[in-house]
């Protein structure tokens, strides 16, 4: 999984299923009961946490009696990772050891070794240690026998107890049967499918594994099946006054649709630069900046993946800090592919549909 910046995190999860916001700040959600029960065509619905409208986690649990975690879904990678208790006691676990929930092979019955360890690197970060085997459970939806990392070491950002990757098998590595592939394979749901919900709080977003219960409006067929990505046309710079044409920047760059990378858009340099002009904006390094003056005539930045557009207005992509206006684009030099945080999905329901490699979307705002 390759990314332009590790998002750092420092949420503390409680696990225990959403229902807001409590009077100490953190969401809190249910504890898992493990049931055995197929999803039906409309897929299995699961309440998701919500860290600050950038991350958002699912409730899983994995073992014999069941051990609960909060997970990144991460639609940017394919493998499933959790904590090890082993963790606790490793020299070089940095962030990894600040996790609420660690994985205890010795308390699982259903635990089995797996054939050897695992590393996942990130740009400045990573994590390591064994391969387990486990039986996995999502709601009322279980795996069994199902390969996932059991992290001992790294530096890691541990604001949730791991990452669930939801992407194809192909980028996987750990394990080429994904959980969504084992779900499937094992009669669990109906279709290689995902449904995200990512709302900006206080409404409650959810994830439906294996159904939607809306129709896409409009489809966009994924360009390369390793990761989400699909191809990025063009983006048009409109005035938010009277929709005038202010500029269009022609795109040839997949754009990676990534619910774990954070709020932000990531953009080649090439590309950023014209935009951040239309904008009046000024990269100071790390963000792009405009002047507050201006803050409310921000035009709109609208995103065409051939014939289906997401339209972005200042209410998406930009906000105030202290007394700094930002923008949620950044740029890197090095990069050829767009990375599309949850900026893009807090728009309406995206549908992953992996048995037909294409992405829907539905009710985009």
């Amino acid at each position: 999984m390759n990314r332009f910046v590790i998002i750092y995190l420092t949420f503390a999860c409680v696990f225990g299923v959403i229902v807001g916001v409590s009077n100490d700040g953190l969401l809190r959600l249910p504890v898992v009961r493990r049931s055995r029960r197929a999803a039906d065509e409309n897929g299995e619905k699961v309440a998701m946490a919500n860290w600050r409208d950038d991350d958002y986690a699912v409730p899983i649990s994995i073992g014999t009696p069941p051990q609960p975690f909060i997970v990144l879904l991460d639609t940017g990678s394919s493998d499933l990772w959790v904590p090890s208790v082993k963790a606790k006691d490793s020299p070089d676990c940095v962030n990894l050891c600040s996790a609420r929930h660690f994985y205890n092979e010795s308390e699982s019955t259903t635990f089995e070794k797996g054939p050897g360890d695992f590393f996942i690197g990130y740009i400045g970060a990573s994590v390591k240690g064994p391969i387990a085997i486990d039986t996995v459970s999502i709601g009322d939806l279980t795996v069994t026998d199902q390969m996932f990392g059991s992290g001992e070491s790294g530096s890691h950002p541990a604001t949730f107890d791991g990452v669930f990757g939801v992407s194809y098998a192909l980028s996987a590595q750990i394990d080429k049967t994904t959980v969504l592939d084992r779900l499937y394979d094992q009669g669990q749901i109906k279709k290689r499918l995902l449904c995200t919900k990512l709302w900006k709080a206080p409404a409650d977003s959810e994830v439906i594994f294996g159904g939607c219960d809306v129709e896409a409006d409009d489809w966009i067929p994924v360009a390369v099946p390793d990761y989400w990505k699909v191809n990025l046309t063009k983006i048009v710079v409109t005035s938010s006054k009277d929709g005038s044409e202010l500029v269009t920047v022609d795109v040839n760059a997949v754009a990676v649709f990534d619910t774990g990378a954070g709020y932000n858009i990531h953009m080649p340099t090439k590309y950023a630069d014209p935009i951040s002009n239309a904008l009046a904006a000024k990269w100071d390094g790390i963000s792009y900046l405009v002047d507050c003056a201006n803050f409310t005539d921000l035009p709109n930045v609208n995103l065409h993946f051939g014939d289906v557009v997401i339209p972005l207005s200042l209410e998406d992509y930009a906000w105030k800090s202290g007394d700094e206006c930002q923008l949620g684009f950044k740029k890197a030099d090095d990069a050829n592919d767009f990375l599309s945080g949850t900026m893009l999905y807090n728009k309406g329901t995206f549908i992953f549909d992996m048995d037909n490699s294409r992405i829907g979307l539905a009710g985009i705002k």
